[in-house]
Parts: C-alpha cells; sequence; structure tokens
C-alpha cells in the first residue's frame, strides 16, 4: 500500500541523492558492487525498498563506522526480519519510524457523506484521497 513514504523521505532529505532498489537496474549494481555504490556520494544516500538488497547493511554498517558523518535514510515495507537486522547491524545510530495511513481527522474534510462502511473499505492511504488511486481497482491487485 502506498502510504506517501517515498514523497516524504524525497522531500525531507533532498541534500541526498536518491535510489530506489525497486529499480532492477539500481538494484543489480548495489548487489554487485556494493562498495562502490554505497560510495559514490561522500554525504551518503537515500535508499528506498531496501529490502530488496538486505545485503547492503553490513556494508552501510562499515561505512557509518568509518565514516560516521555519512547519513544513509533507509526505507522499505515493515518487514520484521529487515527491521531486525537494521536495528541489529546499526544499533546505536538508528532511528526507525512506522508511517501510518492517514487518520481520520486527516480526511474528514475530504469525505463528503459517505457511510463509515464505505470509508473503512475505501482505506486511508493518501493516494485514494489525492485522487491517484480508486480503491475497487486497488484493493484486488493485493489478493
Amino acid at each position: 500500500m502506498q502510504s506517501g513514504k517515498t514523497i516524504l523521505i524525497r522531500n525531507e532529505f533532498k541534500q541526498l541523492p536518491y535510489y530506489s532498489l525497486e529499480n532492477l537496474d539500481v538494484r543489480s549494481y548495489a548487489e554487485n558492487a556494493p562498495v562502490v555504490f554505497l560510495n559514490q556520494h561522500t554525504e551518503g544516500m537515500v535508499l528506498d525498498e531496501v529490502h530488496n538488497a538486505p545485503n547492503l547493511l553490513s556494508y552501510i554498517q562499515g561505512i557509518v563506522d568509518e565514516h560516521p558523518e555519512r547519513r544513509f535514510i533507509l526505507s522499505g515495507s515493515s518487514q520484521f526480519t529487515m527491521l531486525k537486522k537494521v536495528t541489529q547491524s546499526l544499533a546505536g545510530r538508528t532511528a526507525v519510524f512506522e508511517l501510518l495511513p492517514l487518520s481520520y481527522s486527516e480526511i474528514r474534510e475530504h469525505i463528503g457523506r459517505k457511510s463509515l462502511d464505505d470509508l473503512l473499505f475505501e482505506g486511508f492511504y493518501p493516494a485514494i484521497y489525492a485522487g491517484r488511486n480508486i480503491p475497487k481497482f486497488l484493493y484486488p491487485s493485493y489478493c
């Protein structure tokens, strides 16, 4: 589900280069030459969908140990095993944030006279209320 995490990290960390590990070419480069890939930018980078290349975490740990000024912003789906690996690999150097869907108070002015059943069926994801996704077409693709 889209909760807006990519937009959020791209806006909050504009100073850092952004790479999505959903992109097969980027992922292949990162997995086949991790040291070169991670050392491209001395300030660090944003790595979105990092769960697609979990072995990068060990390399990031080594880089951060040697260069504590570097910032790696890692995002991805909430896979418990990946989260556990990140917090173990980078203990004491991480902050973990969970991005939830919108709250009722955030969508209240956009819902009109929808029933509670309709609201629950449609969900609370930003892309729905931004008009980019239609729930009846979006949700069946997750089955």
